[in-house]
């Protein structure tokens, strides 16, 4: 079975002040639109969306299962929460992708998939980046997460194997939070 695909795009985007930082225009398009591509392009067995209710990410979701983040005031970690608790029983690996981060290759997913390890984390220039590959024996206590820690605790407890990949270019590493990184 492919590995799932989860976009996280349930953050308040406090840094980008009043405006949806999602929805902002990047190249003519909105951010989020960039990294809903990108992932359609990757072959996965599951698409999964996590939002806030009333985002503009729900237009956009074609293909994808919708799960609304109820509290996205909580973090992180419930996003990631509710994203696996929504994969369908047969997937044996998730992605996490986050919404804010659209210049990350669709090939990564490919050269991640293919390292046997319950963890693979993709390394550009020295530091760790996205999208970061859970295997299944990592999704109990994905689902037990909450606040704004996210995965971190998951890779870092000791509990599994991890791999980090290093990768070429970048991508994996440039989010944009603030309307100044849009100008860059």
């Amino acid at each position: 079975m492919l590995p799932a695909v989860i976009v996280l795009a349930a953050g308040l985007s406090r840094r980008f002040g009043d405006a949806d930082k999602l929805m902002a225009l990047l190249r003519g398009r909105p951010m989020v639109a960039h990294v809903l591509d990108t992932v359609r392009a990757v072959e996965a067995g599951q698409r999964v969306v996590v939002t806030q209710a009333g985002s503009g990410v729900l237009a956009l979701a074609e293909g994808f299962d919708v799960v609304v983040n109820p509290d996205p005031e909580a973090g992180m970690g419930l996003s990631i929460a509710l994203g696996v608790a929504a994969l369908r029983p047969d997937v044996e690996a998730v992605f996490f992708a986050l919404g804010d981060m659209p210049f990350v290759e669709t090939s990564v997913f490919g050269v991640l998939a293919a390292v046997e390890a319950d963890i693979v984390v993709p390394e550009y220039d020295g530091r760790q980046g996205h999208p970061v590959l859970f295997r299944r024996a990592c999704f109990e206590e994905l689902r037990r997460l909450d606040g704004q820690a996210g995965a971190r605790r998951v890779i870092e407890n000791g509990w599994y194997n991890v791999t980090i990949l290093g990768m070429p270019g970048n991508g994996g590493l440039i989010d944009l939070d603030t309307p100044e990184d849009f100008d860059r």
